[in-house]
């Protein structure tokens, strides 16, 4: 079985090659967000500012949720 993190790397992928985001927006939003825990249904995540979770909720939620299924 894979690990969360290995699995949140699959959701990096998708999100590069299905979501056309530019390396460097990955780069700067999506590589940057860490994978803590998936707690049934729910995936918990760790980003350095309110900012970066702002502009990565605004943005890239969608994107990442879909990367999930």
């Amino acid at each position: 079985m894979n690990s969360f993190e290995e699995v949140f790397n699959n959701v990096i992928n998708y999100c590069r090659d299905v979501g056309d985001i530019g390396e460097t927006a990955l780069k700067l939003w999506i590589k940057t967000i860490t994978p803590i825990a998936l707690e049934g249904t729910t995936a918990v995540f760790q980003v350095d500012s309110d900012f970066q979770r702002g502009v990565i909720m605004s943005n890239y939620a969608k994107l990442i949720k879909n990367g999930f299924k």
